[in-house]
């Protein structure tokens, strides 16, 4: 019992410590890539 609780409290704790770092990775990495609307700037200007 104590191992399932001791898993079970690691892998949340670790999802919530690394989705937002390897969220933001990919982000930049879309972003220096200039990937899915990045830079893409092909719509002439509404003024």
């Amino acid at each position: 019992f104590s191992m399932l609780l001791g898993f079970g409290t690691g892998t949340v704790l670790a999802s919530l410590l690394l989705l937002p770092r390897i969220k933001g990775a990919m982000i930049g990495l879309q972003w220096a890539r200039r990937m899915h609307g990045f830079g893409h700037d092909t719509e002439p200007d509404a003024a």
